[in-house]
């Protein structure tokens, strides 16, 4: 296999271009699963783990780093905070270094902007970032699903430049404002559901071209897909339970390149589509709706299983989905007749304004109930989004 390149991050650090994600088909996994997987990905060759305290895994990912036998200083290790109100990160990142075994991470995300309750509150939570760091408990710091919107808050009193920001990234979504900002601002892009187009997208425009261009390389289109992500210094984080496509991309995406026409010509095709992964979406009249009935079936499910376990359950639930960056945007589809089982404090909490119903359930313990199980502002108050829609959530949170 060949080795797997590097990209040099704005503190100097170097992150491997190619990592092994814990989030989507691992989310919540058990422990013995957590520890093949693990085991599975470092075996073939997966040195940089991506995981997050949301996913619920740390313990099984920490148990099976110590199966596999892997010396720590060989692995690139990322995990994330959530960052919610008043979230102490010094603790979170002790409770995940704790679970992984490991006495530093290379790298500390905060897994989403909004959850911090307003401007002032996502900037305290960076200025703790800032301070785990020089603890050296966290070599390199960033975030994940950021916006232009969110960057610019935290830079405003930053001392130290978030070194990356992993947002979903694929032909049909390729948030070219974000990823210009951050390449103006030296900050560096990963990329979760990088697969989308060939996974959950199809048919689409890149179909044709991503067939022709496996044929011309003699390698598979996930091969391209990942490859299209590497050949634009984005680093491209993908899954999977089966070795032989492990190995594969390991192999095979690493050993050849796009053309820089080519790379253009998927970037280009994928502008015909648009495609946003698992989760939610905000249309042009600002009201929330699931991307499909599937998705929002699944996570009512997920929320029933939760009950009333609120940090450990229903938090990482929501955050855990493929597309956590954008608010459980769950207004239409998801309306319908209390579920059994739902925690009592929603009901009791929710705005006599609203209907009773999952929507209820699921935007209060989704962002209002905290981890110190405090109540939070409502950010999803539709007067207040304002034109930007579901990007004036935090400026409009008190």
């Amino acid at each position: 296999m060949a080795p797997v390149p590097s990209l040099k991050l704005n503190d100097g650090h170097e992150i491997p271009l190619l990592a092994y994600g814990f989030g989507t088909a691992n989310f919540r996994g058990k422990d013995e699963d957590m520890i093949k997987a693990t085991v599975l990905a470092i075996n073939n060759g997966y040195y940089h783990l991506d995981c997050a305290e949301c996913y619920q895994n740390e313990s099984g990912v920490g148990a099976g780093i110590k199966a596999s036998g892997i010396d720590r200083s060989k692995l690139y290790i990322t995990t994330k905070v959530v960052g919610t109100i008043n979230q102490d990160v010094a603790a979170a990142l002790d409770t995940s270094l704790s679970k992984l075994g490991i006495d530093y991470v290379d790298q500390y995300l905060v897994h989403v902007p909004f959850s911090a309750g307003s401007p002032q509150g996502l900037q305290k939570i960076w200025s703790q970032m800032e301070a785990v760091q020089a603890g050296g408990k966290a070599r390199s710091i960033g975030v994940s699903n950021f916006e232009v919107e969110d960057l610019e808050i935290i830079l405003e009193t930053a001392k130290v430049v978030p070194a990356i920001n992993q947002i979903e990234f694929h032909p049909y979504l390729q948030q070219r404002e974000v990823v210009d900002f951050c390449r103006k601002k030296g900050i560096a892009i990963s990329a979760y559901s990088p697969l989308s187009a060939l996974t959950q997208a199809r048919p689409g425009p890149v179909d044709e071209v991503y067939s022709e261009l496996s044929k011309k390389y003699g390698v598979s289109e996930g091969d391209i897909a990942l490859r299209w992500c590497l050949d634009q210094d984005v680093v491209a984080i993908t899954t999977s339970k089966s070795e032989e496509r492990l190995r594969g991309y390991m192999t095979n995406t690493l050993g050849f390149k796009l053309e820089p026409q080519e790379v253009e010509k998927i970037s280009t095709l994928g502008t015909k589509k648009r495609h946003q992964g698992i989760g939610i979406r905000t249309d042009a009249d600002h009201k929330f709706h699931w991307t499909s009935d599937a998705d929002a079936a699944k996570f009512a499910t997920d929320v029933v299983e939760c009950k009333d376990s609120v940090n450990e359950g229903f938090w990482n639930v929501c955050l855990g989905y493929d597309n956590p960056g954008d608010v459980a945007e769950i207004y239409g589809r998801v309306r319908g007749n209390p579920r059994k089982g739902a925690p009592e404090k929603a009901l009791a909490a929710r705005p006599k304004s609203h209907p009773t119903g999952m929507w209820e359930y699921l935007r209060y313990f989704y962002v209002l109930y905290n981890v110190n199980g405090t109540w939070a502002p409502d950010p999803f108050d539709n007067e207040k989004l304002g034109a930007k829609g579901r990007r004036r959530i935090i400026s409009s949170r008190t």
